[in-house]
């Protein structure tokens, strides 16, 4: 124990480690916090609107949910390289790392965009199966899937662009991004949604897909102006076979592990459902997920750039120690956020004036419990990050989705097909499959040989 105070003194006493963690964190941390403000904001001028808006946007951006998630999935095997090519100050074999992605985001789009057109009636009837206005939330949720899939055309542009610049310390262009897309979004949303114009979810619909091609706008022009390493010879799309395989090698566990993850929350999303009029419930509870999201994409984000940038440079003793200073920090981080989310619990809900009091009851209900799986979540995220930035990238693959496919999501069909507990009773026994993770997480970390290693030799 006397050991542990130690270590959590020497974390709080590095003034240079604080100080970069800092630097590099807190703007991922506020371009995250816009991002969400945009979804919140959505969500907000939507629930003013009706119940059903509510509900029809919530479905969709399920779909939508599983197409972010591989967008980062497909580009993260390539920042692994980008993060430890950058320590060294490799611009060379980082700037193919980065066409790797432009290839790679290519590729995401031909595949997704037909599939997400032909089967979207699909997709979005798992979820409102169960509804009792199923009809008028279908039409609802056509209405603006037709709209806002054209958005997702400027998003893989802004995530080509911000990952690199993050992966390699650039932490505050896309910052500057998101808040021309919030500025846009919260007013086309007012003037559309419910505004000078009627157009309900379509008005929202319109606004992201505006709001995320001015994004992509001002990030290219502050990447012109800056002239950032990644761009220089941009049209010469050799990349080394030997670094190819690696790339490939790394990224496809990465891009698998994001669409079984992505598809796993959406499955329990549609498992969820099944309990009725709950969707507006869920939609609310959604939104409180990813206000934590907006602390822990910055921490992962600085874990992945801190222990990369190390392991690239061949300072693993540097990169070892920081690593427990990041998880002590992801272990505070975790308890501010368990206080914060269950304050939001009471509030949260009361945003929503058009959804029902028995909804935003339910909503009250799982964000409080949520609150409490957030330390056990945050932990296992911080060691997968970790190994990821080792490029041990099956292993987070295994503890990540693996085990949520063979565990909790059976778990969940079952209580919910065969028993009658209430819907937050199988919320809370779900969550609580993080302190099963938790045991198998700490002894990866803990095996250091396992993840700290260079990766930049070719």
């Amino acid at each position: 124990m006397s050991n542990l105070f130690v270590k959590i003194k020497n974390t709080y006493s590095d003034k240079k480690f604080l100080e970069f963690f800092i630097k590099l964190v807190i703007p991922v941390m506020l371009t995250t916090f816009l991002s969400s403000i945009i979804n919140f904001v959505d969500n907000v001028m939507v629930g003013a609107y009706s119940d059903e808006a509510v509900s029809a946007v919530y479905a969709v951006n399920q779909v939508n949910f599983i197409f972010n998630i591989m967008i980062f999935g497909v580009v993260g095997g390539a920042g692994i390289y980008i993060q430890q090519f950058s320590g060294k100050k490799d611009y060379v074999h980082l700037r193919q790392a980065f066409h790797f992605k432009i290839f790679a985001l290519i590729f995401l789009g031909i595949i997704c965009f037909p599939i997400l057109f032909i089967f979207k009636d699909i997709f979005i009837g798992v979820f409102i199966s169960n509804n009792s206005n199923k009809e008028v939330i279908s039409s609802l949720a056509n209405d603006y899937f037709n709209i806002v899939i054209f958005s997702f055309i400027p998003l893989l542009g802004t995530v080509l662009i911000s990952t690199t610049l993050r992966e390699m310390g650039h932490t505050f262009p896309p910052v500057i991004a998101s808040t021309c897309s919030l500025i846009t979004n919260i007013l086309v949303n007012s003037l559309l949604i419910n505004g000078v114009v009627e157009l309900g979810v379509k008005g929202a619909a319109i606004a992201t897909v505006l709001s995320q091609t001015l994004g992509l706008i001002v990030i290219i022009v502050v990447v012109i102006v800056k002239k950032y390493p990644f761009i220089e010879d941009i049209f010469n799309f050799k990349i080394e076979k030997s670094l190819t395989k690696k790339l490939i090698i790394s990224s496809i566990p990465v891009a698998i592990n994001e669409l079984m993850w992505s598809l796993s929350m959406v499955t329990l999303s549609a498992l969820y459902s099944q309990r009725g009029d709950v969707l507006s419930s869920l939609s609310i509870s959604s939104t409180a997920s990813e206000i934590f999201n907006i602390i822990f994409v910055g921490f992962s984000t600085g874990i992945g750039v801190m222990i990369g940038h190390y392991l690239g440079e061949g300072k693993i003793k540097e990169a070892e120690d920081n690593a427990t200073k990041l998880l002590i920090l992801a272990f505070s981080i975790c308890i501010f956020s368990l206080l914060l989310m269950i304050g939001l619990s009471f509030i949260l809900p009361l945003c929503y004036s058009k959804v029902s009091q028995e909804q935003k009851d339910i909503a009250h209900i799982l964000i409080f419990i949520y609150s409490f799986a957030i330390p056990f979540f945050g932990f296992n995220s911080s060691v997968m990050n970790i190994l990821k930035a080792g490029g041990r990238t099956y292993l987070a693959f295994s503890v990540d989705s693996l085990m949520t496919w063979i565990i909790v999501i059976p778990l969940a069909a079952i209580l919910i097909n065969f028993t009658s507990l209430s819907l937050p009773l199988v919320y809370m026994i779900v969550c609580s499959m993080d302190i099963v993770r938790l045991s198998i997480s700490i002894p990866l970390y803990k095996n250091k040989k396992i993840w700290a290693r260079n990766l930049t030799s070719l």
